[in-house]
């Protein structure tokens, strides 16, 4: 992954991102597809079993952008690591879920997870627009459409999804985040974070469990799991784009604490990860922030984060919004390097967009950053992914309006 030295760390960049220069080495693009109605979310992983990585991606229905498709739901597609394109989802509306709004249909983020346990990966996430977390199950062979599996029909506004073994019985479990969204669910008291109980057999029911549902978690959008504490227990941490705070939950087995990091501010930073990032043996977190990029740096098991400004950048006529980040070693240069995509804020999909790739590099002494790719439309999501399998890491991109597409950016160096 490449290492980051925290006794001597590079300067952070303070820089204008529409003044970024090109990138050190090259990138080709290839669109996955593009002209979509509504993208927002992809996975990778090796779906078909052959150690390659494939995309999963999907084009949800919105009422302004039916004629783009008029099939009235969520389709749902696999870019094969062969080259093939495969529709694997028709037009799904969820129509056991009552009273479902009729203008949008929504599957957004989601991960890859064996969820019956047949040993192939299968897709879960979540439906935004019907309170649900959605698992489509992978046949095994190609040419077969994936049938849809409900794991949660109690989880209003879900906005992001990611596993782990969160009672340490040897089996994945969920955590989900959910927003305040008045069009989805008029009860405020319904937000926050819960975690779905793996039952262990292909057709059992995922109890829903509480994480948290305080009255500060408007808008959760990073939602990533870790051991922060190195207590042998999976913890979560979450930002709230709302009320601008991130937070780590500590798993104490019976119930969670919630712990507030102090420092930063998450408004207009939207997803971001974790790693181990200086090699100490303790997890830290790589957040997009309110114009900048920050890294949390975990102490001393969580007790104390030393927050760390990697990047500072300057207001644009539009507002931008950092909308996710990875980490990985770009150039194989042994230094960490961070990649993040820009958007904007979204009112309509026929209004001005701003949006970007672009690869935070470090050097010997600072951070300079470099824009691998500019569009007017909002991308809103990447992976970093040696998709060619030349030791290189490539990026997988993914943009909403205007160009409501995917993407993959291969590494030429």
């Amino acid at each position: 992954m490449g290492t980051l030295d925290l006794a001597n760390p590079p300067a952070a960049v303070s820089a204008t991102l529409k003044d970024s220069p090109d990138p050190p080495i090259a990138f080709t693009q290839y669109d996955l597809k593009t002209g979509l109605r509504y993208s927002y979310g992809a996975a990778v992983a090796d779906f078909d079993c052959d150690n390659l990585p494939d995309i999963s991606f999907f084009d949800s229905y919105t009422l302004t952008r039916r004629l783009v498709n008029p099939s009235q739901g969520t389709i749902g597609y696999m870019q094969w690591n062969s080259g093939l394109l495969e529709q694997i989802v028709d037009a799904d509306s969820f129509p056991e879920i009552p009273d479902r709004p009729g203008n949008v249909i929504l599957f957004e983020r989601h991960i890859a997870l064996d969820v019956n346990g047949d040993g192939l990966l299968d897709i879960v996430g979540v439906a935004n627009s019907h309170a649900a977390v959605v698992a489509y199950l992978n046949p095994g062979v190609r040419g077969a459409k994936w049938q849809r599996r409900y794991i949660s029909t109690a989880t209003p506004a879900p906005i992001n999804i990611a596993s782990g073994d969160f009672d340490g019985d040897g089996l994945i479990d969920l955590a989900v985040s959910m927003r305040v969204q008045p069009t989805t669910d008029p009860n405020p008291a319904i937000r926050g974070i819960v975690w779905l109980r793996n039952p262990g057999t292909p057709e059992g029911d995922w109890v829903q469990k509480p994480v948290d549902g305080s009255e500060t978690m408007g808008d959760p959008r990073t939602l990533k799991t870790a051991d922060f504490d190195n207590d042998g227990r999976m913890d979560v941490v979450a930002s709230d784009n709302q009320h601008g705070k991130l937070s780590w939950f500590r798993n104490m087995g019976t119930f969670w604490e919630r712990k507030d990091i102090p420092g930063l501010l998450t408004i207009h930073g939207h997803f971001g990860t974790v790693a181990d990032i200086d090699g100490d043996g303790r997890m830290d977190i790589i957040q997009p922030t309110y114009q900048g990029i920050r890294l949390v740096h975990n102490v001393d098991g969580g007790t104390t984060w030393n927050v760390i400004p990697l990047a500072n950048f300057a207001l644009e006529s539009i507002q931008i919004v950092l909308s996710e980040v990875d980490v990985g070693d770009v150039d194989l240069d042994g230094k960490l390097d961070v990649i993040f995509t820009v958007s904007s804020n979204v009112s309509s999909f026929t209004g001005r967009q701003r949006g970007g790739l672009y690869w935070l590099r470090q050097t010997a002494t600072s951070w300079d950053v470099h824009e691998i790719y500019f569009e007017d439309s909002a991308a809103v999501g990447l992976k970093l992914i040696d998709y060619d399998r030349d030791g290189d890491l490539d990026i997988m991109m993914l943009s909403e309006y205007q160009r409501s597409g995917v993407s993959l950016f291969i590494n030429q160096r």
